[in-house]
């Protein structure tokens, strides 16, 4: 849970497969109505992590505003 709705780390070699991206990992954030606000492409499962809970404390520069 975020203050804007969710953010999900993805694995694209591991489902994750579906989402048009450069780097293995991306952390997508979506609004409380479950719409994509943003995705974000990490080299690392760390960083997509660490990402994702900066997200949950509400530090998301990436999304779009609405």
């Amino acid at each position: 849970m975020t203050p804007f709705g969710h953010a999900v780390v993805y694995d694209r070699k591991n489902g994750g497969d579906w989402i048009d991206a450069d780097e293995r990992w991306v952390v997508a954030a979506y609004d409380h109505d479950r719409s994509n606000i943003g995705l974000m492409e990490c080299s690392s499962e760390r960083r997509a992590r660490e990402i994702m809970k900066d997200a949950r404390d509400g530090e998301a520069h990436w999304i779009e505003p609405q």
